[in-house]
């Protein structure tokens, strides 16, 4: 996964928010929120990540 110089989250803290949701069975709001990012940038993070 590229980050580029303006991304809000580093690559662990994509990788924890997606596992959240896809594995620990977290809402995409509740992941989204702990992770202090938007529910629409949550949802991009956890749909690239089953590209990896």
């Amino acid at each position: 996964m590229r980050l580029h110089g303006n991304a809000e989250l580093s690559l662990n803290r994509r990788r924890r928010l997606a596992t959240r949701v896809q594995e620990d069975g977290w809402t995409l709001r509740k992941a989204a929120e702990a992770a202090e990012v938007s529910v629409r940038t949550a949802r991009k993070w956890v749909r690239l990540s089953d590209h990896d």
